[in-house]
């Protein structure tokens, strides 16, 4: 007879299968995508290995229908050119890489999906496993933004060019007013009718005055414009 203590060895398969257990809770219950695909790179495709429930929610697929594709590229909408050939490389050369893709989903509706994966060699097989995390939100918000900054950039530079016009359109007949109100001016006096003297002054003074204003609206306009 025999007998031989497996306390430690049955310890160890209990830690070993919590600690399975916890890794296969986080791998379904995350945030984000995570995907485990065989790359075939001479056939250029991608084949699902595993995944779990929130990569079939943003495919818009069944993990079924993934995993029975012969290729799941041909349900992605590239968002950058030669993505497939840039991820091959880096495959390849064994390194980490990242990148933006849109699914093509049967509901029509558009899941821009930002990646990043990392590979493995098993023999001559080549392995990814990914992250993935749904931007499409983010990406709607940003051309939004731009949109609107270009929309308000475009507004300003139609106010600066008004006011420009409209500076120079009302400088002529204001030179035009000073002018005259300066030879009139001359005029009362060498008739001896000094009474208009002060009317006539005012009026230049009003105009210099009212001149000036115009030109500081006018160099303002030229510094929004970024002429000045």
């Amino acid at each position: 007879e025999i007998i031989r203590d497996v306390s430690e060895h049955r310890r160890a398969e209990s830690e070993l299968r919590e600690a399975a257990e916890k890794l296969r809770l986080i791998f379904e219950n995350a945030f984000d995508g995570i995907d485990i695909y065989e790359e075939i790179l001479s056939e250029g495709k991608r084949i699902l290995v595993d995944c779990n429930e929130r990569y079939c929610e943003m495919a818009g697929r069944s993990k079924e229908e993934l995993m029975s594709a012969e290729n799941t590229i041909v349900f992605q909408r590239a968002i950058k050119n030669d993505w497939v050939e840039s991820d091959r490389q880096s495959i390849i050369r064994g390194e980490a890489f990242s990148g933006v893709f849109s699914w093509i989903r049967p509901d029509g509706k558009e899941n821009i999906i930002e990646y990043n994966a990392a590979p493995t060699k098993v023999g001559k097989r080549y392995f990814t496993i990914g992250l993935d995390r749904d931007i499409t939100e983010r990406v709607h918000t940003e051309e939004e933004l731009r949109k609107a900054r270009a929309d308000a950039e475009q507004a300003n530079a139609a106010k600066s060019a008004f006011l420009a016009n409209m500076s120079h359109e009302l400088r002529t007949p204001l030179n035009a007013i000073i002018g005259y109100s300066e030879i009139l001016q001359e005029e009362v006096e060498d008739l001896g009718q000094g009474a208009l003297v002060p009317d006539l002054r005012k009026i230049r003074a009003a105009g210099k005055h009212l001149l000036a204003l115009i030109n500081d609206v006018l160099d303002l306009s030229k510094i929004e414009a970024g002429r000045m």
